[in-house]
């Protein structure tokens, strides 16, 4: 039994317009997402500049003690053995800014995931890179100045327990670090889980497309194709096939027929490889369907879209379909040549 619509039902523009808003303000949440990911990454830099700081204060208590050296010689052994601490203590120091780096590529190959999810925060991501930049350059200089620290620096008894205390306030801060990193993560899963959201919005929108398609299609499909030698007397759009004796299924976008030959045309807003094997199984429905009922007519069939890229379009015309796509205000017929004249089914 086939069932057919004759109708063109109408699109209601609004609703179309109001899902393309929707997409918008979810892909604005996301940019405000990633500008407060950028503010995160701001503050880790803070607190960089605030270790160098230290760093530079630690530098002037040294030399405060190197000139106290040169009146206790006789504490020249107990320094040694505290500068010994104090290189141990550096060294430490180092390797957690080194923890810290490694935190920060971390995060840049997250910021690089959420780029190709999100096209639209390519610039943001330069800028994060710039930002990167500088923070790389702020750690080697202060990794240069410990160096140098390392090279003069003899400290007391008095230096050692200070910088205890503030590698302690570094423990608190590497901690407060991680925290910001694991809050960046959770973020990062936020961000995924809204594009998930936006890509299925997009997918219903796409087949909204698709119907702009079959109805733009519609009214010069007839004389376009008369210029290819077909006189199609018949033309309608969304057609089902629907036999569950011998359980046959078929959808069908827009149907052209005369006496002698049936075009069967498929309508996607972008059709893809998959799109055009599932056309070709869909040929073969309508002939079994067509041979079952005694109907003998020859069927053809065409692949339209939108926005066809030169794989889809040539892997259509090796299978011997009929290619539709845009030209201008119009739109062309691609007819199969050669070894892949068109398919008859």
């Amino acid at each position: 039994m086939v069932t057919t619509q004759t109708a063109y039902p109408g699109t209601d523009f609004e609703q179309f317009w109001a899902g393309l808003e929707r997409t918008r303000a979810i892909v604005e949440g996301v940019t405000k997402r990633q500008e407060e990911t950028a503010e995160q990454m701001k503050d880790t830099d803070r607190l960089i500049k605030e270790v160098a700081r230290r760093q530079e204060e630690t530098d002037r208590l040294i030399k405060g003690v190197a000139r106290r050296q040169e009146k206790a010689a006789e504490r020249q052994k107990e320094t040694a053995e505290w500068q010994v601490e104090t290189d141990r203590l550096i060294k430490e120091v180092a390797r957690r800014q080194e923890e810290t780096a490694e935190r920060q590529k971390e995060t840049d190959r997250q910021m690089k995931e959420t780029d190709r999810l999100i096209k639209g925060v390519a610039r943001r991501q330069e800028e994060t890179a710039g930002w990167q930049g500088e923070t790389d350059r702020l750690i080697k200089e202060v990794a240069r100045r410990q160096e140098e620290s390392a090279e003069r620096q003899e400290e007391t008894g008095r230096l050692i327990k200070e910088n205890a205390e503030r590698q302690k306030e570094t423990d608190r801060q590497m901690k407060e670090t991680d925290r910001q990193m694991k809050e960046t993560d959770r973020q990062m899963k936020e961000t995924d889980r809204q594009m998930k959201e936006t890509d299925f919005k997009i997918g219903k929108l796409g087949n909204r497309f698709g119907e702009m398609v079959e109805y733009m299609l519609m009214p010069n499909l007839v004389d376009k194709f008369r210029k290819l030698d077909f006189v199609f007397t018949k033309a309608y759009p969304e057609a089902t096939i629907k036999d569950e004796k011998n359980r046959i299924l078929a959808e069908i976008d827009i149907t052209l027929e005369n006496g002698d030959k049936v075009m069967i045309v498929e309508v996607k807003s972008k059709p893809s490889i998959q799109d055009v094997r599932d056309h070709v199984k869909r040929m073969e429905k309508v002939r079994l369907h067509a041979d079952l009922h005694g109907d003998r007519r020859k069927f053809l069939g065409t692949v339209a879209g939108m926005v066809v890229k030169d794989n889809v379009r040539d892997f259509a015309l090796n299978n011997g379909f009929y290619v539709i796509e845009p030209s201008g205000d119009s739109f062309n017929i691609i007819k199969p040549e050669g070894k892949y004249h068109p398919r008859e089914w």
